[in-house]
C-alpha cells in the first residue's frame, strides 16, 4: 500500500501487484483474487482458467459422448458441480485409451493456445457419485493434459483404476510406450456414500477426492501427481506419450469418464482449473 499525509490525517491507498509485478491501485469494491486458492496446493500457479459453475453456462464442454451438465443436486462448498454421465453410451474399451481421450465416453475439457511453453497443471475435486463404480471394470475415470505440434500428440494422462476388489484406486499413468503403468495405490475404499435417487442412494454430500496433475510439456516429461494427501514426484526421465497426430494444435485440459455397463453411472467434478506452474 501507499500513504499520503496532509494536515487532516493520513490516507492509505490499497494496492496490488499483478502477475507481471506491475503495481495497481485497488478501487472500491476490492477486486477479487487473480488466482484461485487451493486447500491443498503448496504452490499457486498462474491460472489459465478456473470454473466454479455458478453461471448457468459453463466455459468447459463435453467433446465426447453422453453429457457433462451443471449439477445443482450434488454441490461442493455450496457451489454447483458438473456431472459426467455417459448416458448409457458404451465406452468399448477396458482402459482410457492409449493415445488421446476416447470420445466414446465423456471428455469434459478446456483449451487454450500455448506453444509448449512450460509446465502445466490440472487441478480438481472428484466424486465417484453413483453406485457400483468401484470394484468392477465397467467404469473408467481419467484426466489428461496434452498438446499437438501439427505432427505429433504429446500428453500426460492419468487413470483412476477402480477395478480392484475392496474399493481401492490404482493410480496409473500412460507411459511413453503407450502402456498404462501403476505408480501408486489409494488404499482406502474410495466410495461409501453414493447419490442415485432412482436406486435409493440419497447422500448428496458424498466423498470428494483432491486431484492435481502436473506435466512438463516443454521438455515432454511427467512432473507430479497428487491424489488426496498422496503426492508422487516422477523420476526425471519419465517421458510423456508421443504419437502421430495432426489434430488441433491446442493445449487441452480434460477429465474423462466412460462406462461399459448397461446400468447408468456417473461421476462429478468440482472446481477444475488449469495453471502454468513453471
Amino acid at each position: 500500500m501507499s500513504s499520503t499525509s496532509t494536515s487532516t490525517g493520513t490516507t492509505l491507498q490499497l494496492q496490488y501487484q499483478d502477475l507481471q509485478n506491475n503495481t495497481h491501485n485497488i478501487g472500491y469494491p476490492i477486486i477479487t483474487l487473480q488466482r484461485r486458492l487451493s486447500t491443498r496446493s503448496t504452490t499457486l500457479g498462474n491460472i489459465a482458467f478456473a470454473e466454479d459453475f455458478r453461471a448457468p453456462t459453463m466455459g468447459m464442454y463435453n467433446d465426447g459422448a453422453g453429457s457433462a451438465h451443471r449439477d445443482c443436486e450434488v454441490m461442493f462448498g455450496s457451489y454447483p458441480t458438473v456431472r459426467l454421465d455417459p448416458q448409457l453410451n458404451i465406452l468399448g474399451a477396458t482402459n482410457p485409451g492409449t493415445a488421446g481421450p476416447l470420445q466414446s465416453g465423456v471428455v469434459f475439457k478446456s483449451r487454450i493456445k500455448d506453444n509448449f511453453s512450460g509446465t502445466w497443471s490440472l487441478e480438481f475435486w472428484l466424486r465417484f457419485t453413483s453406485g457400483n463404480i468401484l470394484a468392477n471394470g465397467n467404469s473408467i475415470s481419467s484426466c489428461s493434459i496434452y498438446n499437438r505440434d501439427g505432427t505429433n500428440f504429446y500428453g500426460g494422462r492419468f487413470w483412476f483404476d477402480t477395478s480392484s476388489a475392496g474399493g481401492s484406486v490404482a493410480l496409473k499413468y500412460l507411459n511413453s510406450a503407450g502402456v498404462w503403468t501403476l505408480f501408486d495405490t489409494w488404499p482406502q475404499n474410495a466410495q461409501f456414500h453414493g447419490y442415485a435417487p432412482d436406486v435409493g442412494l440419497l447422500d448428496k454430500v458424498g466423498e470428494w477426492h483432491y486431484v492435481k496433475a502436473v506435466v512438463d510439456l516443454k521438455n515432454k516429461l511427467y512432473s507430479s501427481f497428487q491424489f488426496n494427501d498422496r503426492l508422487t514426484t516422477f523420476a526425471a526421465a519419465t517421458g510423456l506419450l508421443q504419437t502421430a497426430d495432426v489434430g488441433p494444435q491446442d493445449l487441452h485440459f480434460s477429465t474423462e469418464y466412460g462406462s461399459n455397463s448397461a446400468v447408468r453411472r456417473w461421476i462429478n467434478i468440482a472446481f477444475p482449473s488449469g495453471a502454468q506452474e513453471a
